[in-house]
């Protein structure tokens, strides 16, 4: 009789073992699910209603008692910051960087780029040696993080620097167009053309380049005094006023540059 309760006991705590996997699967389906449709929201511009869904598959998550699903706290912060909620999307972002879990190299390279937007270097930076100092980090994540890195020291004229972020990004990733194409403009930028010709030139042998590259061709162009070739680049992806815009403001640049330069050698 004894053996016959004990039976009973062990078969008992069997059903509800498994009652708790199905439940568990259950909600993991759920879940994902939920993510595919928020996902998709976001995919077809639909970014308030994105924010709503994610809102939701959080707050579901918190309800049953589940791990919180960080990808959609990275997409809710994202679906936030294209509606101009940036202070949300921030907040969000730097939540996930200090839980320092799976997505928080990737919370760190939006939070550095959502400052870069803003125009808020020093933030930016921040974010991207915040990012740099976690562990576990993979290659391509690393030199994504010091291409952001770079372009920040960039907008705070450490030229040096920035330079150094993207021959590390570029020592990672080595076929990554953007890196070397940054890497020239740094040169650039400190007034040395020869040099950022030479490390540009490699791309030049590259069937096809994104188009902010090929921008930052452009603009070696100008600097080397080739105008028609640097006009013929921009107005691939620019309306005719919008070249002539963009050439005048790449000609200040450019003059600002040799004025800077020319006041660092005398």
């Amino acid at each position: 009789m004894r053996n016959s309760r004990y039976l009973w006991i062990a078969l008992a705590a069997l059903a509800l073992s498994a009652c708790s996997s199905h439940a568990d699967k259950v909600a993991a389906n759920t879940q994902t699910n939920a993510m595919v449709v928020a996902q998709t929201a976001f995919d077809s511009h639909q970014y308030a209603k994105a924010e709503t869904l994610f809102h939701q598959l959080l707050a579901q998550a918190v309800a049953t008692d589940q791990p919180l699903p960080e990808q959609a706290m990275l997409m809710l912060a994202r679906s936030q910051f294209r509606q101009d909620k940036k202070q949300a999307a921030r907040n969000t972002l730097q939540q996930l960087l200090e839980r320092r879990g799976p997505t928080a190299p990737e919370a760190a390279y939006y939070l550095g780029k959502f400052s870069l937007d803003d125009g808020k270097a020093e933030q930016a930076q921040a974010a991207y040696r915040q990012g740099l100092a976690l562990d576990g980090l993979t290659g391509p994540d690393e030199a994504r993080l010091l291409n952001g890195l770079g372009v920040s020291l960039l907008n705070q004229n450490s030229y040096a620097q920035g330079r150094e972020a993207f021959a590390r990004a570029l020592t990672l990733a080595p076929d990554e167009a953007t890196y070397r194409a940054n890497l020239a403009l740094g040169w650039l930028m400190d007034g040395h053309v020869a040099t950022a010709r030479t490390v540009f030139a490699p791309l030049l042998h590259y069937q096809h380049l994104p188009p902010r590259v090929e921008m930052n061709y452009a603009l070696l162009l100008l600097a080397e005094g080739q105008m028609q070739q640097a006009r013929l680049i921009l107005s691939r992806y620019l309306s005719p006023t919008q070249v002539d815009h963009d050439i005048r403001q790449l000609a200040e640049r450019l003059a600002q540059i040799r004025q800077r330069t020319a006041g660092q050698s005398s």
